[in-house]
């Protein structure tokens, strides 16, 4: 039987984290949002989860699977965070608005459902940080 991976579930982040940034690079100023913010969360993740998937190359080539209830947490979370970079990207494409001024872009619908989209992203790297952890011990 085939040990269960996180490999399928990183490639889908990889990919979902590819499309955002280059929507984040596209235009920068959308929904009074700080692009180098958001680009240093999308790389920091990005390592996390290329780290997930390098560990996970390694598990399944040493025929020693990792443990199957960690493996599905993780995947899990994985799969949270794509929903919730999805939503980011949704909002972006959504609010597609020239820069405003600071006063007018603070009040910009969409900003505070970004704000916390990012705060539950940083949620989510943390505990594939934790994950991640785990796995290498």
């Amino acid at each position: 039987m085939q040990p269960f991976s996180l490999s399928p579930a990183c490639i889908d982040l990889q990919s979902t984290i590819k499309e955002l940034s280059e929507i984040v690079e596209a235009s920068p100023r959308r929904v009074d949002l700080d692009p180098d913010h958001l680009a240093e969360e999308l790389s920091s993740l990005a390592e996390t989860v290329e780290a997930l998937h390098a560990i996970d190359k390694t598990w399944l080539d040493t025929q020693a699977p990792a443990p199957e209830t960690l493996v599905r947490i993780i995947s899990g979370i994985v799969h949270n965070c794509d929903i919730t970079l999805l939503d980011v990207q949704a909002i972006l494409e959504r609010h597609k608005v020239p820069p405003l001024p600071s006063a007018v872009s603070r009040k910009q619908p969409g900003r505070t459902d970004l704000v916390r989209l990012l705060n539950n992203l940083s949620d989510h790297k943390s505990a594939l940080r934790l994950g991640l952890r785990l796995l290498e011990t």
